[in-house]
């Protein structure tokens, strides 16, 4: 699969720290189930990309 074809454009992506979960939870309003969590507020942004892409890769969007 080409790049391009991989290409996904956000809006905005949201990074929060959960205290109890004691990780930082990437989401964005564009595709509302789908989140990723992570120790580092960057590989938590990061993730949340992959993991969209791997949700249209799929055939899915996730977004509601």
């Amino acid at each position: 699969m080409d790049d391009i074809d991989r290409h996904v454009q956000l809006s905005a992506i949201r990074v929060q720290w959960s205290a109890p979960d004691r990780t930082f939870v990437a989401s964005t309003d564009q595709y509302p189930g789908i989140t990723y969590q992570d120790e580092s507020s960057l590989a938590a942004m990061s993730g949340l990309v992959e993991t969209i892409h791997h949700r249209i890769d799929a055939g899915g969007t996730g977004a509601a």
